[in-house]
């Protein structure tokens, strides 16, 4: 005899066969819970054998460590620059060329006492010569037998690379002095030369400063991540040197590649995009011409 179906909804059901109907749902849910319940422990025993299996399997297998992860503050840790060669320009006087400078270098200075190796001899876009030269040797000695040898036709610059950093979080008092203090002391290096601007500070009374020095002495500081500057240990990181032109005042490109309108020669300032004053005599706010001429926030920094 087939069990009579039991209606979905109470209100189908005579009032005298309630209780009855209650009851019987009850029993169905409480069976429906049990087989629930056995179903997700059936699948929960399956997981954890199929898990022990694929452990036995990659017991013997190495798994790469993966990049960056040398060290648990390794994301937060600022990226170091890329290693330029060092390099000596030679610039010649008026009346001499690059090849009078050159026929007189090969002539007269002698490489193998300063153990020098040039890896490059290239003219510059202004006509001098640019040796670019590896890592050793003694590069001192090497300059000053080039300056004994080209004497008054031209004028040697020992060239290093340098790069820029970047230290927030200075309190509003916080001035140059203060800042190179701090550097040398953390690179341990008291004659270390460099570049400094602070800024003015912000609605918070913080500033920061931008500073431009040996990539030997940008290392140190960033494989540290933070440097102390007066009684704030401040972050530190690096920033990206970005060409600008001083001519037609676009960025990506120098202005001996320049093919832009001449806005330098219009008398504009590459600070406030006005007439009438030089860059380094500007006291206006900073505002970008570029900017302002496609529409955008006309804001810029130059330091």
């Amino acid at each position: 005899m087939d069990t009579p179906e039991v209606p979905e909804n109470i209100n189908d059901v005579p009032p005298s066969h309630r209780s009855e109907y209650i009851i019987q749902r009850k029993k169905e849910e409480a069976e429906a819970l049990k087989q629930c319940k056995a179903n997700w422990q059936i699948a929960t025993r399956k997981r954890a054998i199929n898990a022990q299996e694929n452990n036995k399997k990659s017991d013997n297998v190495e798994i790469p460590p993966k990049k960056g992860a040398e060290g648990k503050n390794s994301r937060n840790k600022p990226r170091a620059p890329k290693d330029n060669p060092e390099a000596v320009l030679i610039k010649p006087v008026e009346d001499r060329s690059y090849t009078d400078i050159l026929k007189s270098l090969k002539n007269n200075v002698k490489l193998e006492k300063t153990e020098i190796a040039i890896h490059s001899i290239r003219k510059t876009t202004a006509g001098a010569v640019l040796l670019e030269i590896g890592k050793g040797g003694k590069k001192a000695e090497f300059c000053e037998s080039i300056k004994e040898t080209l004497k008054e036709i031209a004028t040697v610059k020992d060239l290093r690379p340098q790069a820029t950093i970047e230290i927030r979080d200075l309190d509003c008092l916080t001035d140059e002095e203060e800042v190179i203090t701090a550097i040398r002391s953390a690179t341990q290096n008291p004659t270390a030369e460099m570049k400094v601007h602070v800024t003015k500070a912000n609605s918070r009374e913080q500033c920061r400063a931008f500073v431009k020095m040996a990539i030997t002495d940008v290392k140190s500081i960033l494989e540290k991540s933070r440097i102390k500057v007066g009684w704030t240990i401040c972050r530190v990181k690096l920033r990206a040197d970005v060409k600008r032109c001083f001519k037609c005042f676009g960025v990506g490109h120098v202005q001996a590649n320049c093919t832009g309108p001449d806005r330098k020669g219009q008398g504009l300032c590459i600070r406030c995009g006005e007439k009438g004053r030089k860059f380094n005599e500007c006291t206006k706010p900073p505002k970008c011409c570029l900017c302002l001429n496609e529409g955008l926030i006309a804001r810029s920094w130059i330091n």
